[in-house]
């Protein structure tokens, strides 16, 4: 019963845990009034044209006319689209062509149809993301038929305009008209999800969703995800591929990494800390008794404690602790310039603290304190294990940073021993989790082999000579030699991410390497002496 309920939670973590990352995003998002800027046709990038090319030939053929180019502050503040403004005079409707956020080669433009009828309300048929609709909009009707066929999508919308035309015919607007209309009918979404308390203001005209509205949306961008999954692969496979410009790529990298990089709200982290810890409490009682449950909370939460002390200490951003079920514990943080001296410390800051306080209570306690002896067992199991040089482990990961990281064959070899280990201990112990954990290490094989094959097409000039942008540029380029033209954009991202913090990371010389490994060492044979004394006693 104990591993089918190991195995249950763990299919549920598994399964929750895009919700969860999308609830953590979701809780960074800033919120503005959009603002639309018409652009000058000369001032337009040629890869935007580039892009939408090709379906702005398809508009033609169905009676529109290009209008605007138009560079929108979207809602979500910070983020810029390209969009270009069509407009078909039959149907008095218009038709918005934007980038994607997650640029597709079979979906390399999104197309909107809108109307505003005479009574004001604007008929709005738009395919596959209706799910991405996290406020209502007032006044407003929502046409969204998930269809794989751009024509599909605006026969619907053109049927439905002539359908109401004698009862609630459409208005007649100038290209700008329409723009402040626009901009008013979502400066009104605004007001109404503010006074419906489903925002709270941060300043007059700069909002963030509320803790109830974020969880429902990220439910409802859960569940849309896998029907826009499903139609990516009902669209006509015999279409063209667009090549993605990678000026367009780089846009879409810039406006992603934003979504991960805005700092998160502190109440929230706290109480996704203490939610996250009553989860694991409840799931770790049916595996021990109570007064190990708490000491081992405590021992975790002190563990991460010290993680989450170094990174402020070394100036990361963004740090949080929150409890992963029946897994343990993490802290985050991010700092992009990390020197090799501080992730090393930063990885030793949690298991060395409670080493050293373990072997103290275990010295001076006894066997006069039955519960401060247990604690301090705890104390000192717990944090050397994590000291052992196996990945997700601190220890593996101190190991991979110092001998295996500028060395990427080797790194997939020592991530495929790791899995070996990983997958003989959990065989041997009929262990769920550690079974579970060689399948998450073993999943990250792939991700290491890309990394290895870009790391090498990248120019070997100094980091300092080679600014951000070209870095960007050369990455994904790279990407595209080794015709990763159709890996989701979401893949892409991480695996420039990866290798542009690689190519990125200060030098060091071997001399600190080694004086890092050896300061492993040490901590590692303390940790290996505690337990011999703990054993012998």
């Amino acid at each position: 019963m104990q591993y089918f309920v190991y195995a249950l939670v763990l299919s549920a973590l598994w399964f929750g845990l895009r919700y969860f990352l999308i609830f953590q995003r979701l809780g960074r998002v800033v919120l503005q009034y959009p603002r639309y800027n018409p652009v000058a046709a000369a001032a337009v990038p040629d890869f935007v044209r580039q892009l939408f090319e090709t379906t702005g030939k398809q508009l033609q053929a169905w009676g529109f006319e290009p209008c605007l180019d138009v560079r929108v502050d979207l809602m979500v503040a910070g983020e810029q689209r390209w969009q270009q403004l069509w407009y078909c005079d039959r149907h008095q409707s218009f038709a918005w062509l934007s980038i994607p956020a997650l640029p597709h080669p079979q979906q390399a433009v999104n197309v909107d149809f809108e109307t505003f009828l005479a009574d004001g309300t604007l008929l709005l048929t738009i395919n596959g993301r209706s799910h991405y609709i996290i406020l209502p909009m007032p006044a407003t009707w929502v046409q969204d038929d998930y269809t794989p066929q751009l024509q599909a999508q605006w026969q619907r919308h053109a049927q439905k305009v002539e359908a109401i035309a004698s009862q609630n015919p459409p208005k007649l607007l100038s290209p700008i008209s329409f723009l402040e209309l626009l901009a008013s009918h979502e400066a009104a979404t605004l007001a109404q999800a503010l006074a419906q308390k489903k925002l709270k203001s941060i300043a007059s005209d700069t909002f963030y969703l509320s803790f109830a509205t974020a969880i429902r949306a990220a439910i409802q961008v859960g569940n849309g995800a896998n029907r826009e999954a499903q139609l990516s692969r009902q669209r006509p496979q015999n279409a063209v591929p667009v090549s993605i410009p990678v000026e367009a790529e780089i846009e879409a990298y810039h406006a992603l990494n934003l979504w991960e990089t805005r700092p998160a709200r502190p109440q929230w982290q706290w109480g996704i800390l203490a939610l996250s810890g009553l989860i694991f409490g409840l799931l770790a009682v049916l595996v021990f008794d109570g007064a190990v449950v708490l000491i081992l909370i405590g021992v975790l939460l002190f563990h991460e404690l010290g993680h989450f002390s170094a990174m402020r200490w070394f100036g990361y951003q963004d740090t949080s602790i929150f409890f992963l079920p029946l897994l343990g514990a993490a802290a985050s943080g991010r700092k992009d310039n990390a020197t090799l001296v501080e992730q090393v410390l930063v990885l030793l800051a949690g298991p060395v603290p409670g080493l050293v306080v373990g072997a103290l209570l275990l010295f001076w306690t006894g066997d006069r304190e039955a519960g401060i002896m247990q604690l301090a067992l705890w104390l000192v199991l717990l944090n050397f294990l994590n000291l052992l040089p196996v990945l997700p482990l601190d220890g593996g990961r101190i190991v991979d940073l110092l001998l295996f990281s500028r060395h990427p064959d080797a790194e997939i070899l020592f991530r495929l021993f790791t899995t070996m280990v990983l997958a003989i201990a959990g065989i041997s112990l009929q262990d769920p989790i550690l079974l579970f954990l060689s399948l998450v290490t073993l999943l990250t094989v792939p991700s290491s082999w890309h990394s290895r094959k870009l790391l090498k097409m990248l120019p070997k000039e100094p980091t300092a000579i080679l600014s951000k942008e070209r870095l960007l540029e050369h990455s994904f380029q790279a990407l595209k030699t080794c015709r990763y033209d159709r890996v989701p954009f979401s893949q892409k991202y991480r695996l420039v991410k990866e290798i542009t913090q690689r190519y990125q990371e200060p030098p060091s010389t071997w001399l600190t390497r080694l004086t890092l490994l050896g300061l492993y060492l040490v901590c590692l044979l303390s940790g290996l002496g505690a337990i011999a004394t703990m054993i012998w006693r």
